[in-house]
């Protein structure tokens, strides 16, 4: 089972609120000063991506100590309908480099 939205948010730096459900936050794959990357709930998961380095899924997960079994609510393997790690799929080779 997934994370709760508080227990998600909580494993990233600089959490604020931003429009329409989505949260912005410091990008843990890159040197992010100004709370690039969006954390938007959906559909029974989180969607995940940093628009300043390109960071999907992948890269974002690894960084943050995260699983794909934590952001999907309903399917904990991660796959299947939603289809979000495929919305972002040529983003996901970013090679994360962990803030510092």
């Amino acid at each position: 089972m997934g994370l709760p939205l508080q227990e998600m948010l909580s494993h990233f730096e600089g959490v604020k609120k931003a429009t329409k459900g989505t949260y912005l936050a410091l990008c843990p794959v890159h040197h992010d000063t100004t709370a690039s990357l969006h954390i938007t709930p959906r559909d029974g998961g989180y969607m995940l991506h940093c628009p300043a380095c390109g960071a999907g899924y992948d890269a974002i997960l690894d960084a943050s100590g995260l699983t794909r079994a934590d952001i999907w609510l309903d399917n904990p393997g991660g796959g299947g309908g939603a289809g979000y790690a495929s919305s972002f799929h040529g983003c996901n080779s970013h090679t994360p480099q962990k803030r510092e």
